[in-house]
């Protein structure tokens, strides 16, 4: 007869999972959910209200004065050009490098490949 895990222990074991699923999710969506609530929250109630998971009242312009009285828009453009940019460039010159290393035969191709897949984060 072949031993298995019973039936309450893999529906407590799906459970644990999901469960332990679910609480990360919570741990990693909070900061995001909370400058959300910020954001839209009114000035005046920053600091009036406490601490409440939505605002009595919403309002959208915070939003307005970021992009009206500031250089934000500038500045986002600047960043989406060099970034735009540099992922361009970086695939050419990856694509040509690839290539190189699965045409040609040259002495340290192999450590070189190691060293590649090693920094692959």
């Amino acid at each position: 007869m072949i031993a298995g895990r019973s039936t309450s222990s893999r529906i407590a074991g799906g459970i644990g999972l999901y469960g332990a699923i679910a609480a990360y999710m919570v741990f990693a969506l909070f900061p995001i959910f909370w400058t959300l609530k910020i954001s839209v929250t009114p000035e005046r109630l920053l600091y009036s209200e406490g601490i409440t998971l939505w605002p009595s009242q919403t309002t959208f312009q915070n939003f307005v004065t970021v992009l009206e009285a500031s250089d934000f828009p500038r500045y986002f453009l600047n960043s989406v050009i060099v970034s735009v940019s540099t992922a361009a460039l970086v695939t050419v010159i990856a694509t040509l490098a690839g290539y190189a290393m699965s045409r040609f035969t040259f002495r340290g191709k192999a450590t070189l490949a190691i060293l590649l897949l090693l920094t692959q984060t």
